[in-house]
C-alpha cells in the first residue's frame, strides 16, 4: 500500500516534500526554499583566467532557506601567465548577501601542489554581494592574507566547503 501524503508535506515513508516556493504562509520559521543541484567553477587571479582540469570545475550545491551550501573540488592545469592579484574562485550559484556581517569562510580540507611555505594554512572567504570566494594563505607570523597567483601553481588544487547567507 503506498503511503498517502497529507496536506502539510509530511510523508512518514519519505519524509517531507516542499514546493520550491511557498505563498500561502510566510515568516521566519517556514522553510520557503529548497534547491539542489551542480554549479560551473572557473578560476582566475585579477586579469587572467585560470585553465581549469577536467572534470574538476564542478561544485556541488544545496540551498535551504536564505543558506547555501557548496562543496568543490577545483584543479588547475594551468595559470596561464597569471603574475598579479588575489586567487579567487567563480561561479558560486547565488550572490551573497551584501552586509558587513554576512560574510562566510571557506573551509579547504586537502591542498596541493601549491607554492607556500611549510606550516602555511590554506581557507578562504566568500565576498559580500558576490558569486565567488577569494583563497587566503595564514601562517603564525602574518596572519590571513589572500593567496595571490605566485602562492598558487600550474597543478595547484584544493577541496573546499562553504555555507554562506545569500541575498
Amino acid at each position: 500500500m503506498a503511503a498517502q501524503v497529507p496536506s502539510n508535506g509530511l510523508n512518514i515513508d519519505k519524509g517531507l516534500s516542499f514546493p520550491a516556493t511557498v505563498a500561502a504562509q510566510s515568516g521566519a520559521n517556514v522553510l520557503d526554499d529548497y534547491e539542489e543541484g551542480t554549479v560551473t567553477l572557473a578560476m582566475s587571479d585579477n586579469n587572467t583566467s585560470f585553465t581549469m582540469a577536467s572534470g574538476f570545475a564542478t561544485g556541488y550545491y544545496t540551498r535551504i532557506g536564505d543558506r547555501v551550501y557548496v562543496n568543490g573540488y577545483v584543479k588547475t592545469t594551468s595559470i596561464n601567465s597569471a603574475s598579479s592579484g588575489d586567487v579567487k574562485v567563480s561561479g558560486l550559484p547565488f550572490t551573497s548577501k551584501s552586509t558587513n556581517n554576512s560574510y562566510s569562510s571557506v573551509d579547504v580540507g586537502y591542498a596541493a601542489g601549491l607554492n607556500i611555505t611549510a606550516g602555511e594554512s590554506i581557507g578562504g572567504f566568500v565576498n559580500i554581494n558576490s558569486t565567488l570566494f577569494y583563497i587566503n594563505v595564514s601562517d603564525d607570523a602574518v596572519g590571513p592574507t589572500n593567496m595571490t597567483a605566485a602562492e598558487w601553481s600550474d597543478n595547484g588544487e584544493i577541496v573546499f566547503a562553504i555555507n554562506y547567507i545569500v541575498a
